[in-house]
């Protein structure tokens, strides 16, 4: 596979995962699951600072 199509599917894969991890952390706040609902609200938050840096390297041309 040429490497656009990897970045393109990179980026929707950790968009998904970070979709996903939000809506456990709401619900783990709705079923008063805190601990739950941190955790997957700080993977959800670590994913999106992994996706922003990997898009400022591939906007700059690092990869």
């Amino acid at each position: 596979m040429s490497q656009e199509i990897i970045i393109v599917i990179t980026a929707f894969l950790l968009f998904l995962l970070t979709g996903l991890f939000g809506g456990i952390g709401i619900y783990s706040i709705l079923h008063q699951k805190k601990k739950r609902a941190i955790w997957c609200f700080a993977i959800g938050f670590f994913l999106i600072i992994v996706y922003l840096l990997a898009m400022f390297i591939v906007g700059f041309g690092g990869i």
